[in-house]
C-alpha cells in the first residue's frame, strides 16, 4: 500500500512538473494575439515555429504506451501537455502526431515517420468507432485503397496516413500510405477555430499493409483511446482557462454598485462550471494511467463526461460575460470555438455511453 502510493505520488510529481514547464514554455512562445494574427490572416490558426519548439523539445517522441518512469513521458505526461495547450489555445499537431507515431510502434511492418497521421473518421454518426467504409483490394502483390477519410486533423501537412480498410471478404487491417503518392487528394476543411483539418480522398491508392484483422483492431481500438484521452484533456485546458477568464470578470464588472460575482445566480453558475472542470480532470488522468482493456473504457467515461458537461463551460462562461462575450474583439469567443470543435472531433456521444454501460455490466458482474 506504502509502495502503490509513493508510485502514484512520483508520478503526481512527475505530472506537474511537465505541466508547469509546458504552461511555461507556451506563455514564452504564444499568445492569443499571435493566435488571432493568424486567423485573421488566412483564416487558418497553424503556427509552424510554435511545433517546431515543440520538437526541440522532444514532446513528439512521447510514446503513450510504454511504462511511465522518471526520465519519461507517457500518456499522463501527454495529457499534462495538452491540457496546457488547451488552455493556451495553441494549434499544433501533438496530439495526432503523438497518435500517429505510437501506432507505427506498436506494428512491426511499419516505417517511422516524423508526422504519420490516423485517417480514419468518415464524418458518419455511428456509434461504432472501429466502422469503415474503405475498401482494400489485392494487386500486384500489395494493395489499393479506395475511400474517403474525413475531418482529418493536419492531414494536409502529414508526411504518412495510416488508414483503416476493409477487403472485399470483410477482413479489416490497418494500411500506411504515402501522404504524396498518387490517387490521394487532400482537401483543406475550414473548421470553426480555424484549426488545420482536411478530407482525404483515397483512388486506388497503393497500401502497404501494417497490421490485420485481430491485431489491427486491437491497435486501432488503443489509438483512438489515447487520442480520446488526449483530446479530453486539452478540452479540460480550453474549459479551465475559459472560466477563470469568466471569474475575473466576475470579480470587477459592477452591476447595481456590487461586482456582479456577489448575486447568487452567478456564484452557483460559477462552482457548478468549476465542478464540471474538476471531474472531467480526473477522469482525463485515471484514464491515462490505465491500459488495455481498463483505458479503453475509461476513455469513453471521461469522453461521455466531456460531451455532457465540459462543453458547457465555455458557455456558461461566455454568459457570465453578456453581450460583449459574443463581439469579436472579446477573447472567450475563440474559447468557445475551440470547445465546439474539440466535441464534435471526439464522436457520437451514444457509442461512448455504450462503453461505459457495457464496463460497468462487467465490472459489478
Amino acid at each position: 500500500m506504502t509502495r502503490n502510493l509513493e508510485e502514484l505520488a512520483g508520478a503526481e510529481e512527475r505530472r506537474i512538473a511537465v505541466r508547469e514547464a509546458a504552461a511555461d514554455f507556451l506563455r514564452r512562445e504564444w499568445s492569443l494575439s499571435s493566435l488571432r494574427a493568424c486567423i485573421e490572416g488566412d483564416g487558418l490558426a497553424d503556427a509552424p515555429a510554435l511545433w517546431e519548439g515543440m520538437r526541440r523539445l522532444g514532446w513528439h517522441e512521447i510514446d503513450p504506451f510504454a511504462a511511465e518512469s522518471e526520465g519519461s513521458l507517457g500518456a499522463t505526461q501527454l495529457c499534462a501537455i495538452a491540457e496546457e495547450t488547451g488552455r493556451a489555445l495553441a494549434p499544433t499537431p501533438l496530439v495526432p502526431c503523438v497518435v500517429g507515431r505510437a501506432i507505427l510502434r506498436g506494428t512491426q511492418m511499419a516505417r517511422f515517420s516524423e508526422l504519420a497521421i490516423l485517417a480514419h473518421g468518415e464524418g458518419e454518426r455511428t456509434s461504432d468507432r472501429l466502422r469503415t467504409s474503405a475498401v482494400a483490394v489485392e494487386a500486384d502483390g500489395g494493395f489499393r485503397l479506395t475511400g474517403e477519410k474525413r475531418f482529418v486533423p493536419y492531414g494536409r501537412e502529414a508526411e504518412r496516413l495510416i488508414v483503416g480498410a476493409t477487403t472485399r471478404d470483410g477482413a479489416f487491417g490497418l494500411y500506411e500510405v504515402e501522404a504524396e503518392t498518387t490517387g490521394v487528394d487532400r482537401r483543406a476543411l475550414r473548421l470553426l477555430d480555424g484549426s488545420p483539418c482536411a478530407e482525404i480522398r483515397l483512388r486506388d491508392v497503393d497500401a502497404k499493409p501494417i497490421a490485420r484483422d485481430d491485431e489491427a483492431r486491437r491497435v486501432l481500438r488503443d489509438a483512438l483511446s489515447l487520442e480520446t484521452i488526449a483530446r479530453c484533456a486539452e478540452l479540460v485546458g480550453v474549459a479551465d482557462r475559459a472560466l477563470e477568464l469568466a471569474v475575473e470578470y466576475a470579480k470587477t464588472r459592477v452591476a447595481f454598485d456590487r461586482p456582479i460575482g456577489s448575486f447568487q445566480a452567478i456564484q452557483h453558475r460559477l462552482v457548478n462550471l468549476r465542478a464540471h472542470v474538476e471531474v472531467a480532470r480526473a477522469l482525463c488522468q485515471g484514464a491515462a494511467r490505465a491500459s488495455g482493456e481498463e483505458r479503453s473504457a475509461l476513455a469513453s467515461m471521461a469522453a461521455f463526461a466531456a460531451l455532457d458537461d465540459l462543453r458547457k463551460v465555455p458557455e456558461g462562461a461566455l454568459q457570465v460575460f453578456g453581450g460583449i462575450g459574443t463581439t469579436w474583439e472579446h477573447d472567450i469567443h475563440l474559447f468557445l470555438r475551440r470547445a465546439a470543435t474539440l466535441t464534435a472531433l471526439l464522436g457520437e456521444r451514444s457509442g461512448f455511453r455504450e462503453d461505459v454501460v457495457r464496463h460497468l455490466e462487467e465490472t459489478l458482474a
